[in-house]
């Protein structure tokens, strides 16, 4: 049927010009019928061609529709993109693409997400033998709470003091000299108390009467740290470490 406007050649019944769009019903135009085709065997290196082409058999020889063809909302038919009307019903067409269906959908990308900031180091907790006002020498002291003169004091004014009994012929002289308070638990060179850095230790110089600090005994020869507040026995005298 052709329109007798652009002389377009439409399917035939069709109501509207597939492409201007001008009825059809006004004059119906008969086309001669075209002689059938001899179809040709395929050769086995070039199989025969499928038919995908639009317009007067738009739709593939599968029956889907071609990748950009304008599908008719009303009857589902695939046009030539080109048509504004449908060339099977003669409604007017809407635009809609058609996606291919081996086209995969784009992936939103994904941020992982943000780690908390690492929380700030807590502060060191003092140790034993870490003087809460720092250990200045001159200002931590001893004081006797049991033995044969208690509230006895002894400040600690040196880097290192030996304790222990003073003994003239030996030439010993400790600074913290016990003489008098209980010899027979007390050796001579009983201990050494040393001042090291923010650390105040006490170093048992072994014998068979021993070093406690908090009614603990300590090893030979190994400095162990004591604090403010500590109790330390050198042999049965007992002395509390104090700030001066």
């Amino acid at each position: 049927m052709r329109c007798p406007e652009c002389q377009h050649a439409n399917v035939a019944g069709s109501l509207f010009c597939e492409v201007c769009g001008a009825d059809l019903d006004t004059q119906v135009v008969a086309l001669p019928t075209p002689a059938p085709a001899i179809a040709e065997p395929a050769s086995p290196a070039e199989p025969a061609a499928q038919t995908t082409g639009l317009g007067g058999g738009s739709e593939a020889a599968d029956g889907s529709v071609p990748t950009g063809a304008l599908v008719c909302a009303h009857c589902g038919h695939g046009n030539d993109p080109r048509f504004v009307i449908c060339e099977a019903c003669g409604r007017a067409l809407t635009r809609i693409a058609v996606v291919a269906a081996d086209e995969a959908p784009a992936r939103r990308l994904e941020t992982a997400a943000a780690q908390p900031a690492p929380a700030p180091p807590a502060a060191p907790s003092l140790v034993s033998g870490q003087l809460a006002t720092g250990p200045q020498r001159g200002k931590v002291k001893l004081v006797v709470e049991q033995g044969m003169v208690l509230g006895k004091q002894f400040l600690l004014s040196e880097e290192q003091s030996l304790v222990g009994r003073e003994d003239a012929a030996d030439r010993i002289f400790p600074e913290i000299d016990l003489s008098g308070l209980d010899e027979g638990y007390v050796h001579r060179r009983h201990a050494l108390l040393t001042f090291e850095g923010t650390f105040l230790f006490v170093t048992h110089l072994g014998g068979h009467n021993r070093t406690y600090v908090n009614n603990r005994p300590i090893a030979d020869h190994l400095p162990h740290p004591v604090n403010i507040g500590d109790t330390v026995r050198f042999g049965k005298v007992l002395l509390r470490v104090t700030e001066a």
